[in-house]
């Protein structure tokens, strides 16, 4: 008896839908930093849409004692999009004020 998992289903509904909304977020790197509506909307999207794809795995998927393979990949992808929300809430432009405190000294 030979048994086989139907992989291609989790490829389509779940890691590529995921990995391409780490892609999409990352594009909020291309937007200009002084348009901040349209790059926190386009994160905050990305991360509720993950958000909402890890809680469907969670609820379809059986119960195991740690992670599964899928729910690790989801974590992660999720963390990308975490560290780019942050990046672009705070690190652009924290970066642009010492790059200007050091460029434009007080005279």
């Amino acid at each position: 008896m030979i048994l086989k998992r139907n992989s291609l289903k989790y490829l389509v509904n779940n890691y590529l839908p995921s990995g391409l909304m780490v892609l999409v977020s990352w594009i909020s790197f291309f937007i200009p930093p002084e348009i901040v509506p349209g790059r926190m909307g386009l994160l905050v999207t990305n991360f509720l849409v993950l958000v909402n794809i890890f809680n469907s795995v969670s609820a379809s998927s059986p119960n195991v004692t740690g992670l599964s393979a899928i729910s690790t990949w989801i974590i992660v992808c999720v963390l990308f999009v975490f560290g780019a929300l942050v990046a672009c809430s705070y690190a652009f432009p924290l970066g642009f004020l010492l790059f200007n405190m050091v460029y434009w000294p007080v005279r």
